[in-house]
């Protein structure tokens, strides 16, 4: 049973963040990137908004370990950050992040895009991230660190707690968490 409430803290950068400090819909960066995938879009339905902000994350960000890109075992980024964060590798102008950074990039652009804050969370497992979305009646998982895009939503229902990857601990949410067993 989950319950509804406050958001635990992050222990990052020397003080205490609450989770959901994390979606930042409102932030520059975030709404800029939101207009221009608006701008290319041939319709328009919340279903396309949906997929264009999916296309975008798995297109655009570069999967990179927090080891690797920050010399620590974990160092959540702002969507700004993950936004700006343009390393040498011989790849121009790519952005890097691990699973929550790019989870949390593509939840507050779910947002800026105009998806109610009810219908986007962002589920933490012990050792992963992704988001879940609702459309119409139903809950769809989007795997943000996936190489490739995805022309089909994937129900939420068939992977959620079908391994320890997808066992939840708390579902982020832009007003608060929920927590469960």
């Amino acid at each position: 049973m989950f319950s509804f409430g406050k958001c635990n803290s992050y222990p990052a950068r020397n003080h205490e963040i609450a989770l959901n400090s994390f979606i930042t819909p409102d932030e520059y960066s975030v709404k800029d990137t939101a207009s221009r995938i608006v701008d290319i879009l041939v319709r328009d339905t919340i279903e396309d908004r949906v997929a264009a902000a999916f296309n975008f994350v798995v297109s655009n960000i570069t999967y990179i370990s927090d080891k690797t890109q920050f010399g620590k075992n974990d160092w959540w980024q702002y969507p700004n950050e993950t936004l700006s964060q343009v390393l040498t590798d011989g790849v121009i102008n790519r952005m890097y992040g691990d699973c929550e950074d790019s989870s949390f990039l593509f939840a507050s652009l779910l947002l800026a895009l105009g998806v109610p804050s009810s219908n986007v969370k962002v589920g933490l497992s012990s050792v992963h991230a992704w988001v879940e979305c609702k459309l119409g009646n139903a809950w769809y998982l989007f795997e943000t660190t996936n190489d490739s895009v995805s022309e089909t939503f994937i129900p939420a229902s068939s992977v959620v707690g079908s391994s320890y990857i997808y066992n939840v601990k708390v579902y982020v949410y832009r007003e608060g968490c929920k927590y469960g067993r």
